[in-house]
């Protein structure tokens, strides 16, 4: 799930007109009347949903993701990465930190990880 980044610019209309933020919850893209886009020179507006349910006037969000954001399944994404960091730091460590950071391929760094796990040279 990759977030959408709208421009800040309310003269065009955004390719993703609804969707979720970080620290807000639902967003929605309203477009104006055609006299009101005439007056005030914008093509729309963002909404954001309040905590009754309305929608009240918002600032352009910087990221909307399409999907409902799970932070329970977020946190826990983040956990297994900081855990397999945890695992694989050392590997890196006992590979030569700079020798596996500065390759230009992945598979050749991991080759070297994988060395390191056996004790032997890549």
């Amino acid at each position: 799930m990759i977030p959408f980044k709208p421009n800040a610019n309310l003269q065009q209309v955004p390719e993703v007109k609804e969707g979720y933020v970080l620290s807000g919850g639902p967003v929605k893209w309203v477009p104006y009347k055609p006299q009101g886009a005439k007056q005030t020179n914008r093509k729309g507006r963002w909404k954001a949903m309040n905590e009754y349910g309305g929608w009240n006037n918002c600032e352009t969000p910087a990221e909307v993701w399409p999907e409902f954001i799970d932070y329970h399944a977020q946190a826990a994404r983040i956990a297994a990465f900081e855990a397999a960091s945890l695992k694989i730091l050392p590997l890196i460590e006992a590979a030569g930190r700079e020798e596996v950071t500065d390759c230009a391929d992945w598979d050749e760094a991991e080759n070297m990880i994988r060395a390191a796990m056996k004790g032997g040279d890549a």
